[in-house]
């Protein structure tokens, strides 16, 4: 399903369920911007508030304020 789904043109697709899986990478570099454990979200590659990439400056949707 994550296969079909980027190849569907979804930037942000996730597993559900699964380890591992959960994290906001970047769509032009894949580096990760949100990390997910369990029922913790770290944000810490985001330029906040404009909510570009830390790494590489693309922009990522979303309310980042």
């Amino acid at each position: 399903a994550v296969t079909i789904g980027k190849e569907a043109g979804l930037k942000y697709v996730y597993p559900g369920n699964l380890p591992g899986g959960a994290d906001t990478l970047c769509p032009d570099c894949g580096k990760v911007l949100v990390e997910r454990r369990g029922y913790s979200v770290r944000v810490d590659a985001l330029d906040s508030p404009e909510g570009k990439c830390g790494f590489c400056g693309c922009a990522t949707e979303g309310v980042w304020q």
